[in-house]
């Protein structure tokens, strides 16, 4: 919370001696989750929360797959259905196929 309001560009100017304006923002930052000012933190975490899933001990195949396929499809939602498509071609051997469109569809 003190990182936020540090990173606010009012913070030196009318925050920092201020108790009250310090309360009001405080306020404001208490019901604007961490997500809707850092964008890019809801696509890490789904990021994350995908790479790191694991099938409970309790639950069949079919129930995690379907977990599974709902946290991919938030993934797809925030970033696009070409999840690794940039990450693939920039890796060597996908430069080093060139330009034969086969080999490279095929990776």
């Amino acid at each position: 919370m003190q990182t936020a309001l540090k990173e606010l560009p009012v913070f030196e100017n009318e925050i920092k001696n201020d108790p009250l304006k310090l309360l009001e923002h405080i306020d404001l930052l208490i019901h604007i989750p961490m997500r809707a000012l850092y964008p890019q933190l809801g696509l890490i975490e789904t990021f994350t929360k995908l790479i790191n899933m694991r099938q409970d001990e309790k639950e069949d195949i079919l129930t995690y797959m379907e977990r599974f396929k709902g946290e991919r499809q938030v993934l797809k939602s925030l970033n696009g259905s070409e999840i690794l498509e940039a990450f693939t071609k920039n890796t060597p051997e996908y430069k080093k196929l060139g330009s034969d469109s086969k080999a490279q569809t095929q990776m």
